[in-house]
């Protein structure tokens, strides 16, 4: 275990006074710490070292490398022990090793070399190689000599083949004695003498899809050999046109970038060849036979990892965005590929219910976004608490203080993409506690701001080939403010500033989860991206009361709550049972029926509006016409209309978060009055790709009865 700490002699190690070992791995995991940790529920190591009769934590130590104690310290003095540590450093013999691989060469003496760096000088007679052929605890002793600047050599004798070699070094200065592999003799280096018959060992997690925007992609892999490796390299072809090879470099694992053109639809077929430096030398291949396919895909919109413990942010997150017909995938691990989503939304949490990002995961995540990615993360502590990653730097993050459970009201940042917004926020444990404060670095800028006491909450950066937006609070923590914007806006402008366009939803025969309601076709116009969000395309102000209102944050029912079939209808929203066929029944203050009365051939609806574009002055309203070609009434049909506000949805009659009518379908062609007749209000400024939506389900709402109806209009 010693090993670990490399070869400048210095071993970090916590005593956790008191603790239990469930309590140091959650110390280790909430710092992200990389040394080791030792419980000490009885305080038997911790009073070794302390001081007595009086024992305060916290308490230091500086020991040399033989264990003898240095410097002791009850109390925190950090500039004082960094000294202590800097100087015994200085005296410690510095060692460079890397242990000999096994070898094929039985005909001449093995070379032994390390580096030596001291600050002060190598004793006669070291440093010393010490090994033996039979690993036990006898060992042949050879003093090193100087080859050049720090480098020491000595040679073990010609060995014949099918021997094992077992070695450590020795060293001793003015300071102390220190050998390696640390616990030497006990533990040693070895290595074996015999022909090389290994083909050298690959680990690699295959590519097995990939979106346009990540092209081209790295291909990396973890090669190793018992001798070494000569050449690596990657070959691969693009649906069928031949195959080229690519060399891969060594950085730790080995690396190639593919090269070419590809498009949706393609495949791509790659393997990895590894060859050895073997005398007959060996090669591997990954996959062991044929070739791995990758094949090129539309990318999805949103992954969503949600790691916080308590779960309450990423589902609505997942929810919301599904709402505005994001392709969303939502997920509680780290997964093992990202490059076939355009966004990842990492949620950490906030205390105790958080999680701090590994270093291991934040190289990962960093990956993606130097890929081409954009990322939000979320967390109360990953900022100014939990320790930093690569992942974290890219976000152009300030951590300036852990903070407190002050979070709220937050409000939308001037110049931003939240200037004009507001929200209110969660009280409690799991949404408010201990928030960081931070604060945007050197090209980044603030979106969201703590009202009381003020202080950022949000951070966004355009890194050029990626973006990131950074929060302390949760987006599941923030509600709607009386006559405010929904939080889904905030969602909204987050995908924008991605660069992402929310597709129009799409018509299944089962309702989507959020809402049990059919979903509009893909063909509809989606908004420009540059358009902007509510609240500019908000429905004007003088449009009358059961004009569409954003909803409260009562949230959607559950797509297993059944929906009462016997919701009351107003009678101005009845379809009349005695309407005559074919015959739209027009508005009762404004009658402007429509320019063309179709044939009731087919069961479904059909949205009429007036104009598709409006200003001041003109006669706005909304029908729904409802045609029933057969002999048969049908009773108990729940009708949707749904008014889409770029994502937004409101269901009539209520225009909240989920309503529908329940109506008697006759035999004929009735009208349905949505919206009754009013004149369009000045000054409500200007929106394009408005849209109303009308289907009928089956009483069970589990299918559409007949087709849907679509209608987009705008004003100026």
């Amino acid at each position: 275990m010693y090993e670990t700490y490399g070869p400048d002699g210095m071993v970090v190690l916590s005593i956790g006074v008191g603790r239990s070992v469930a309590d140091c791995l959650t110390w280790v995991n909430q710092h992200g710490l990389t040394h080791p940790v030792l419980a000490d529920p009885n305080r038997v190591v911790y009073y070794a070292f302390s001081p007595g009769p009086t024992h305060y934590v916290p308490h230091n130590a500086v020991l040399k490398c033989d264990f003898e104690v240095t410097y002791t310290v009850v109390g925190f003095n950090e500039a004082q022990v960094i000294t202590q540590i800097t100087t015994n450093l200085q005296e410690v013999v510095n060692i460079d090793h890397t242990p000999h691989p096994d070898t094929e060469i039985n005909y001449e003496p093995i070379p032994i070399e390390a580096d030596f760096t001291s600050g002060s000088p190598i004793a006669p007679g070291y440093p010393i190689l010490a090994y033996n052929t039979d690993g036990g605890p006898a060992f042949t002793e050879l003093v090193m000599s100087l080859v050049g600047g720090n480098t020491y050599s000595a040679d073990i004798p010609t060995q014949s083949h099918g021997t094992t070699v077992y070695y450590y070094l020795d060293v001793v200065n003015d300071y102390c004695n220190r050998v390696i592999p640390v616990g030497a003799p006990d533990e040693t280096y070895s290595f074996n003498v015999e022909p090389d018959m290994v083909p050298p060992a690959i680990e690699h997690v295959p590519l097995t899809e990939i979106s346009p925007m990540f092209w081209p992609p790295v291909i990396s892999a973890e090669i190793t050999d018992n001798q070494g490796i000569d050449t690596a390299t990657v070959e691969f072809q693009i649906n069928g046109g031949g195959f080229q090879q690519i060399p891969m470099t060594e950085r730790g694992d080995y690396v190639a970038t593919l090269t070419g053109t590809v498009d949706i639809g393609d495949l791509v077929e790659y393997r990895i060849i590894a060859v050895d430096v073997a005398m007959s030398p060996n090669t591997a291949y990954h996959p062991d036979t044929g070739y791995h396919e990758m094949n090129v895909i539309a990318p999805h919109d949103v992954m969503i990892i949600d790691l916080d413990n308590s779960h309450n942010s990423g589902p609505v997150i997942r929810d919301e965005l599904t709402n505005m017909s994001a392709d969303v995938i939502y997920g509680t691990a780290m997964p093992s590929a990202l490059l076939t989503y355009s966004s990842v939304f990492v949620c950490l949490g906030v205390y105790s219910t958080n999680h701090a990002l590994s270093p291991s995961d934040g190289d990962f995540l960093a990956s993606y976004l130097q890929a081409g990615g954009n990322a939000y993360m979320e967390g109360g502590d990953t900022w100014a608490y939990d320790a930093q990653t690569a992942f974290h730097d890219l976000f152009h993050i300030d951590g300036l203080a852990d903070g407190t459970g002050d979070a709220g009201p937050i409000n939308g940042v001037a110049g931003s993409f939240t200037e004009g917004l507001a929200w209110d926020y969660q009280t409690g444990g799991t949404y408010n506690s201990y928030i960081d404060r931070i604060a945007p670095l050197a090209g980044a800028f603030s979106f969201l701001e703590n009202g009381s006491p003020v202080y950022y909450n949000g951070v966004a950066y355009d890194g050029g080939s990626y973006k990131t937006v950074g929060a302390s609070i949760k987006y599941g923590g923030l509600m709607q403010q009386a006559g405010g914007q929904l939080p889904g806006l905030l969602l909204y402008n987050i995908m924008t500033f991605f660069g992402i366009t929310l597709p129009t939803p799409t018509p299944t025969e089962t309702p989507g989860p959020a809402t049990n309601t059919p979903i509009p076709p893909t063909a509809t116009p989606v908004p420009p991206t540059d358009t902007p969000a509510p609240p500019t395309p908000t429905v004007p102000t003088g449009v009358p009361t059961n004009t569409p209102v954003p909803p409260t944050d009562t949230p959607a029912p559950n797509t297993n709550t059944p929906i009462p079939t016997s919701t009351p209808v107003p009678p101005t929203a009845t379809v009349p049972t005695g309407a005559p066929t074919n015959t739209p029944i027009p508005p009762t203050d404004t009658p402007i029926p429509p320019t063309a009365t179709p044939e009731c051939d087919t069961l479904g609806c059909e949205v009429f509006m007036p104009q598709t574009d409006f200003t001041a002055g003109d006669v706005c309203f909304c029908d729904v016409y409802i045609c029933n070609p057969g002999g048969e009434t049908h009773t108990d049909i729940p009708v949707f209309v749904i008014l889409d506000v770029y994502g937004l949805l409101f269901f009539a009659p209520s225009f909240g978060a989920f309503d529908h009518y329940t109506l008697a379908i006759t035999p004929g062609r009735a009208t349905l009055n949505v919206l009754p007749s009013f004149t369009w209000p000045g000054n409500v400024g200007s929106a394009t790709g408005i849209l109303w939506y009308a289907a009928m389900t089956d009483p069970g709402i589990t299918q559409l009865f007949g087709d849907y109806g679509m209608f987009s209009f705008g004003w100026h």
